[in-house]
């Protein structure tokens, strides 16, 4: 669904129905989604969620061969304007422009992107991945084996934010937040003879069951309703 009528036929309903008008955080999610990713072009197109026409962003050159290109090119730009004495800001279409002073051209850019674009994405899941192994380290040593204790109290706070969220060693469950540890967990349908029935935007007051560093997954097991998005407190 396009962002626009999502805003309309989802996100606002919602949040008019809030006795606060705030938005209920897994319709802010799927509102979020329909931006789309990042993506990187030669060419300015609109970034949906700054709201700018066009939007680009440079870092330290040490950290990413996608910066050191950027800064390349800024520097490049900047010499010839020096030489020039004049702006290179134009109203004309890039490929009216005469731009042989980069080092590099819009087709090998374009061809750089091609693998640029996953790497990038590699990256990020990367750290992603490891900051959550060493959390789940540390929820492993404190629930399994007692190494440190969590201040925290025995239950913690589960913002249900997906509706499925698979795992193969302990069952089915949905996906959610926990809210008091700042990271995402998984609040099993089913533990024992157990049978939770878990809907989008539900706050449960849950206890940890497992945690697998090996997939870096927090299990949790819920104790009991807190809030129902749709009719309030529970």
């Amino acid at each position: 669904m396009p962002s626009d009528q999502f805003l309309q036929e989802v996100l606002l309903p919602a949040a008019a129905k809030d006795p606060k008008g705030e938005t209920p955080m897994h319709i802010g999610l799927r509102y979020l989604e329909t931006f789309g990713s990042t993506a990187l072009s030669t060419s300015p197109f609109k970034h949906k969620i700054v709201g700018l026409d066009a939007y680009g962003k440079v870092t330290s050159p040490l950290r990413r061969y996608g910066d050191m290109i950027l800064h390349w090119q800024i520097e490049a730009a900047l010499r010839e304007e020096a030489r020039t004495g004049r702006s290179l800001v134009t109203d004309k279409k890039v490929e009216d422009v005469d731009r042989r002073f980069l080092p590099f051209s819009a087709n090998v850019l374009n061809t750089i992107i091609v693998g640029l674009q996953p790497r990038e994405k590699m990256i990020s899941r990367s750290k992603s991945y490891s900051e959550m192994f060493w959390i789940s380290q540390l929820l492993f040593r404190a629930h399994h084996f007692g190494e440190t204790a969590l201040p925290l109290g025995k239950t913690l706070r589960a913002y249900v934010h997906d509706d499925f969220s698979g795992h193969a060693t302990f069952g089915w469950g949905v996906g959610c937040y926990i809210m008091d540890l700042n990271v995402t967990g998984t609040l099993m349908q089913e533990v024992g003879s157990q049978q939770v029935t878990a809907k989008m935007g539900d706050v449960w007051e849950c206890e940890i069951e497992q945690v697998d560093c090996y997939k870096r997954v927090v299990i949790l097991k819920a104790v009991r309703l807190l809030e129902r998005a749709e009719d309030g407190p529970g």
